[in-house]
C-alpha cells in the first residue's frame, strides 16, 4: 500500500481522484502478479530473472521488478534471434536437399527419355517439379515443360496440356514479378507456343489462336525491348525474332484453318 500511494504521489493525482486511481493501481498490480506467476520462459536465465521479478513485485519493489523483466526480455530476444537463425539454416538445408533430389529425379527422367520410356520420364520430371521449393520456381517450370513433352510423346495430350499450362502459369507469375527479365518472358512465349501446338493438334483452333496470339505478343514486346536496349551496341536478339516469326506463322496458319472450319460448318 505504501508503494501504491507513492505511485499516486509521483503522478500528482488529485485528491478527489485518489480512491479511483488507487483501485486502478491495485487492480493492475493483481493482474501483473498473476501473469508473472504464469510466466515460464524456456531460457533458464530468463526464467530465473522472471522468478526474481515476481518476488520483487510481491514485495512492492515495482522498479526492481521492471528492471528484472527487462533483463529477462533481453535474454528471450537473444534466444529468439538464435532460434530464427537456426530456422533459416534449417530451411536452407531443406531447400538444398530438395533441389538435389529434384536434380537426381530429372536425371532419371533423362535416362528414361534415352530409353524411349516416355511415361516414366514424364513422371520423373513431374516428381522433380513437385519437390522443388518456391525459390526454384523457374526450374520447376522447365521440368513441367519437359514432362509435358514426354506426355505428348507417349500419346497423352490431356496430361501434356496440364503440365504445359501449369508451367505457363508459373512463368506468367515470375514474368509479372520481374518485368525486366527478357529470358523469363521468352520462356513464357515458348510456353504459349507449345500449348497452341497441342490445342491445334487436338482440333481446338479457337483456343490455339488465343495461345499463339499471346506467344506472338510476348515475343514481340520482348524483342522490341531488346532491340531498343542493344540498338547502339549491336544487333537485336535473333532468338526472340525467330520465336516471334514462328508464333506469328503459327497464328496465321491456325487462323486460316479456323476460318476454313467455320466455312465448312456454315455449309
Amino acid at each position: 500500500m505504501v508503494e501504491f500511494f507513492k505511485i499516486l504521489g509521483e503522478q500528482d493525482v488529485p485528491e478527489q481522484k485518489v480512491p479511483a486511481r488507487l483501485i486502478e493501481v491495485a487492480t493492475h498490480f493483481a493482474q501483473t502478479r498473476d501473469e508473472l506467476a504464469a510466466l515460464e520462459p524456456d531460457d533458464q536465465h530468463a526464467a530465473e530473472l522472471a522468478h526474481s521479478a515476481k518476488d520483487a513485485l510481491n514485495s512492492g519493489r515495482l522498479a526492481e521488478a521492471d528492471a528484472l523483466l527487462d533483463r529477462a526480455k533481453e535474454d528471450e530476444l537473444a534466444a529468439l534471434r538464435q532460434a530464427r537463425e537456426l530456422k533459416l539454416k534449417a530451411q536452407e538445408a531443406e531447400d538444398r536437399h530438395a533441389l538435389n533430389a529434384a536434380k537426381l529425379l530429372a536425371g532419371r527422367g533423362n535416362i528414361a527419355v534415352t530409353q524411349l520410356r516416355y511415361v516414366d520420364a514424364a513422371r520423373h520430371y513431374e516428381a522433380a517439379a513437385a519437390l522443388l521449393p518456391s525459390s526454384a520456381s523457374e526450374t520447376k517450370a522447365v521440368y513441367l515443360v519437359q514432362a509435358g513433352g514426354m506426355w505428348q510423346n507417349s500419346g497423352n495430350p490431356t496430361a501434356a496440356l496440364t503440365s504445359y499450362q501449369v508451367s505457363r502459369d508459373i512463368l506468367e507469375r515470375l514474368a509479372k514479378a520481374d518485368p525486366g527479365n527478357a529470358g523469363l518472358r521468352r520462356d513464357l512465349s515458348v510456353s504459349h507456343n507449345k500449348i497452341g501446338d497441342l490445342q491445334q493438334a487436338q482440333g481446338d483452333l479457337g483456343a490455339a489462336m488465343t495461345s499463339y496470339g499471346a506467344a506472338a505478343q510476348t515475343s514481340y514486346q520482348v524483342s522490341q525491348e531488346i532491340v531498343e536496349q542493344f540498338r547502339k551496341a549491336g544487333p537485336g536478339n535473333a532468338g526472340l525474332r525467330r520465336d516471334l516469326q514462328q508464333a506469328l506463322g503459327d497464328l496465321a496458319a491456325t487462323l486460316t484453318s479456323y476460318q476454313a472450319s467455320q466455312e465448312v460448318g456454315e455449309r
